[in-house]
């Protein structure tokens, strides 16, 4: 049982694009809750499920996410008359397994995408809440109303300790700790360093006088700078957060010829689907979009934020 479960968590996280995955969130008092020890959890909730209902549960750390990942198999009885038989294999169904994620240093639990109805789901976000409860101080979990989402990958990210949560596009290369690598003093010059730097100021000059339009090679590279830092980054979608909703209100002022006065109208634009960054550089690189004239905000440098383009057309949080 504890092979199968573990061979099951290595695949789900190596393709966990092939799950449904929610969120919810821990509250104390209508505040976010942050457990102090991940590992005191893990263990007492192990223990405190297994009066509730035939279970086997299994826990894996995941130290490149930062988040304890636990799979919790549930097994029903066949019927009443099977609970009779000598033989588990006659009086059980394995019912599918439910998936709990904890990320480190986050009030988030990450999880199967299940019905909140559901028995056996309700009864372990139940211990959990006991677990973390204290007399006067209880803790409650707030089921997240976002659509399901099939990355998990992404989840971890937005939803865990890292920075990258809220810090995408050219920026991404600062929360990853992959700028400013060139000019360290405190590491020897490299030829890998200097070429790198050099290709940088090569492009930065082939950009300001080159033609326009940007050709096929021109363009890919400025998308691939303003979606990843870099120039020779990767296009694969595994080298960025997909994110799957975000939204922006435009508060920019107006003048009508007709008018003394400004006008300034609100509008809102929604951004919703599997990746919505990734739906905005493919637009750019098909030229639907020119990406020089494309704002840094639609390029997803503010990550999973939602907010208002204020009158100097910069972006500010909600």
């Amino acid at each position: 049982m504890l092979q199968i479960a573990d061979i099951d968590i290595a695949v789900m996280l190596n393709t966990s694009n092939s799950h449904l995955w929610d969120y919810s969130t821990l509250l104390q008092n209508g505040k976010d809750y942050v457990p102090v020890n991940i590992k005191s959890v893990v263990k007492s909730l192990q223990e405190s499920i297994y009066p509730l209902f035939l279970n086997h549960v299994s826990i894996s750390e995941s130290e490149e996410l930062q988040l304890t990942f636990i799979r919790i198999q549930i097994f029903e009885a066949k019927s009443v008359n099977a609970l009779l038989s000598s033989s588990a294999v006659d009086r059980y169904n394995a019912a599918p397994p439910i998936y709990l994620a904890l990320p480190q240093s986050s009030p988030y639990i990450i999880h199967s995408h299940l019905n909140e109805n559901n028995p056996y789901l309700k009864g372990i976000f139940q211990t959990v809440t006991k677990l973390l409860s204290r007399p006067g101080k209880p803790v409650e979990l707030q089921h997240s109303k976002s659509p399901p989402t099939k990355s998990f990958s992404s989840l971890s990210v937005l939803k865990g300790a890292s920075r990258e949560a809220n810090v995408q596009g050219p920026w991404k290369i600062y929360s990853k700790g992959q700028a400013d690598i060139y000019n360290n003093p405190l590491e020897p010059e490299t030829i890998e360093k200097t070429n790198k730097r050099k290709q940088e100021f090569d492009f930065e000059e082939e950009l300001r006088t080159c033609k326009r339009p940007l050709s096929d090679s021109m363009l890919k590279k400025l998308t691939r700078l303003r979606f990843h830092g870099d120039i020779e980054a990767s296009d694969h979608t595994d080298n960025r957060v997909q994110i799957s909703y975000n939204s922006f209100t435009l508060k920019v002022p107006y003048k009508d010829s007709k008018e003394s006065e400004l006008f300034v109208p609100s509008i809102k634009l929604k951004l919703e689907g599997t990746d919505v960054f990734g739906g905005m550089k493919e637009l750019a690189l098909k030229r639907f979009i020119d990406i020089e004239k494309m704002p840094s905000w639609l390029t997803g440098e503010n990550g999973v934020s939602s907010g208002t383009i204020t009158a100097d057309r910069q972006f500010q949080k909600n």
